[in-house]
């Protein structure tokens, strides 16, 4: 790198050596003989006009020099720009000409493909969709009510038949008010919970005497694991005959509820 460098100055400062040469050379042939014969003996005037054309001559070498650097830095600036403006220009373009020939060279070569992927995906997105509808279907079913009120005897037994717990928050006999002792009754899947008649029979022998029967409603307040509530309403048939009590039970349905009845 400093050899080229060397080089380019010297090759640059050809044109005003030369010039310097020539005219000291010029000066020497035309002034020799006289300035010999006038200032022969003025040693110190010699001199003078020797440093005189010497200095000249630098100057011619030194304006040279400092033209041709001031043309090769404006000649470099200009190519810089240009440089800069071509590539400033044709970025944008080139860019999005070469964005549309990609997404042209994917269409031809592999829309087809692209095409069918996205037709299975929107099938397996319907096919999720379903399946997550059965799922919640499958959700509530597990969690839906389903009991039973049996007569055993000297019970009532609430069984459950569902896929989850049941909790009993109390019962209601025939409008009376409703009898929860404050705590709920949990009953598993496939397990009953019982409630002794023997407070009930002296009831009903005292409203329907030795014979005789009745139907009274009997509501039982039940919770299921989703935190749902319900009423279950059943029907108790009373049936007396000679002084035996006989209790025959119906149910009809669950009804939803935010708040527990009075």
């Amino acid at each position: 790198m400093g050899t080229t460098t060397a080089l380019e100055t010297i090759f640059y400062a050809l044109p005003g050596i030369v010039a310097f040469l020539m005219a000291a050379l010029a000066l020497a042939v035309i002034y020799m003989d006289e300035l010999q014969t006038k200032l022969k003996d003025q040693r110190a005037i010699r001199w003078i006009v020797a440093i005189v054309l010497i200095a000249m001559g630098m100057s011619a070498f030194v304006s040279d020099r400092v033209q041709k650097k001031e043309e090769q830095r404006t000649t470099s600036e200009m190519i810089n720009k240009t440089a800069v403006d071509t590539a400033t220009n044709l970025s944008p373009k080139v860019a999005a000409e070469t964005a549309s020939q990609v997404t042209e060279k994917l269409n031809k070569d592999y829309g087809s493909v692209m095409s069918g992927l996205y037709s299975q995906i929107a099938s397996l997105q319907a096919q999720q969709e379903n399946q997550n509808g059965l799922t919640r279907r499958q959700m509530a079913l597990n969690y839906a009510p389903s009991a039973d009120l049996i007569y055993a005897g000297d019970q009532l037994q609430l069984w459950n038949h569902g896929h989850g717990n049941l909790s009993l928050w109390g019962d209601k006999y025939d409008g009376t008010p409703r009898d929860f002792s404050g705590k709920a009754v949990v009953v598993g899947p496939g397990a009953y919970y019982y409630l002794l008649t023997d407070r009930l029979k002296p009831v009903i022998l005292a409203k329907l005497g030795r014979d005789g029967e009745d139907r009274v409603t009997f509501d039982l307040y039940i919770s299921t694991g989703d935190k749902k509530e319900y009423v279950m309403h059943t029907e108790l048939w009373e049936v007396v005959k000679d002084g035996q009590v006989t209790i025959h039970t119906q149910n009809h349905g669950y009804e939803p509820v935010t708040v527990w009845p009075n």
